[in-house]
């Protein structure tokens, strides 16, 4: 079997009215990349529980810049997302009882993560700003194997331009879109399987692991076009964030 690459990107929250710190995964997706062959597929899953958790998704503006936070309740039970009240507390009898719930969790991407690593002959997994994600994979139980390297596309674009890119931003410099079952960036394209394109939606694991794909793609095959292209957007940035700060003075 080829040797394969795993981008991974997780989801996930807090429980709600309880502490922030105690992270639970929602949505999990691992997509699968054979540079031999030219092909990805794509593994997702959608945890269920009796469980209601505060998702956190950055806000952007046309440039890819972070101007906010949107905070939301998603029932993982009936994945319907409701309003987040910010005083809103647990007992905590029942928060406790929340925290077993949430063990559960643990288990369960334990055995995705485990099964898909197994499965594949993975020799580097890749994440974008996703140290958190390995480090609940750790805590979950996944055993990454000795010889598995761990990449973060986030840290390297840092190296050669001196900024932390946010997904969304990077997305804009790579030119990121999908349509019509296709994703898209400056140099590449692939097609997403039809059972696939029902989690292609915003703030999912299934989106989110497609930007991060194409933008490590464009920066291990483009980089000298990506660097250049990231260097012109932080122009545009730069002089947006001061034309704010100047109408701020004024």
């Amino acid at each position: 079997m080829d040797k394969a690459i795993a981008f991974m990107e997780l989801k996930y929250g807090h429980i709600y009215g309880g502490t922030p710190w105690k992270k639970v995964v929602n949505d999990a997706s691992i997509l699968i990349y054979k540079p031999d062959t030219d092909e990805m597929r794509i593994y997702t899953k959608q945890f269920r529980s009796d469980l209601q958790i505060v998702l956190s998704n950055g806000v952007s503006d046309d440039l890819g810049i972070t101007v906010g936070r949107n905070f939301q309740v998603l029932d993982m039970g009936t994945q319907r997302r409701m309003s987040f009240k910010d005083d809103f507390e647990l007992p905590r009898n029942i928060e406790t009882k929340k925290k077993k719930e949430a063990d559960k969790i643990k288990m369960q991407l334990n055995q995705f993560m485990t099964g898909i690593m197994k499965y594949q002959d993975v020799e580097t997994l890749v994440t974008f700003g996703g140290s958190r994600d390995v480090t609940l994979c750790k805590q979950a139980g996944v055993r990454f194997h000795r010889d598995l390297k761990i990449v973060d596309t986030q840290r390297l674009l840092q190296r050669y331009t001196k900024h932390l890119f946010s997904l969304n931003m990077i997305s804009q410099i790579v030119s990121y879109e999908y349509e019509f079952g296709w994703i898209r960036s400056n140099n590449c394209e692939y097609h997403i399987k039809e059972r696939t394109q029902t989690q292609m939606r915003s703030n999912t694991a299934t989106f989110d692991v497609c930007r991060q794909f194409l933008a490590h793609r464009e920066f291990m095959d483009y980089q000298q076009s990506m660097i250049i292209k990231a260097a012109l957007q932080m122009q545009k940035v730069q002089e947006v964030l001061k034309e704010r700060q100047n109408e701020k003075e004024a």
